[in-house]
């Protein structure tokens, strides 16, 4: 079983946000190959190369690593299964920063307040 390995390094950027369906901008990241080296991760999904790497080591990364001709690789079916997945249960990739909003600090202080006084409902 031979593997295509992604290679294009330096895709048009414009055809990636132009197509419509995800397996479209997949295939314009990765050139339709079946593996994906870590290094174009970035380009598909919010996280940093170097975060990639991190959570690689600390065996806390998403996707299975395969190790192809010297580099770590993850299959594309993968990573279009992680953007489905986090699409259709609305959890996001992206991870929130910065303070709370108003709103959210609020919720939380209802939640703990709950939480403290349950004989008052």
């Amino acid at each position: 079983m031979e593997s295509k390995l992604a290679t294009n390094h330096t895709p048009n950027q414009k055809s990636i946000y132009t197509r419509t369906s995800l397996d479209e901008r997949i295939n314009a990241v990765t050139g339709g190959a079946e593996l994906i080296p870590i290094t174009l991760l970035p380009r598909l999904l919010p996280i940093a190369y170097q975060s990639i790497k991190n959570q690689i080591c600390n065996g806390t990364f998403q996707l299975e690593i395969v190790f192809f001709n010297g580099k770590n690789c993850v299959r594309t079916a993968d990573v279009a299964r992680l953007i489905q997945n986090s699409i259709d249960t609305e959890k996001s990739l992206w991870k929130k920063v910065g303070r709370p909003s108003n709103q959210e600090r609020a919720m939380s202080a209802a939640v703990v307040k709950d939480k403290e006084t349950p004989h008052l409902k």
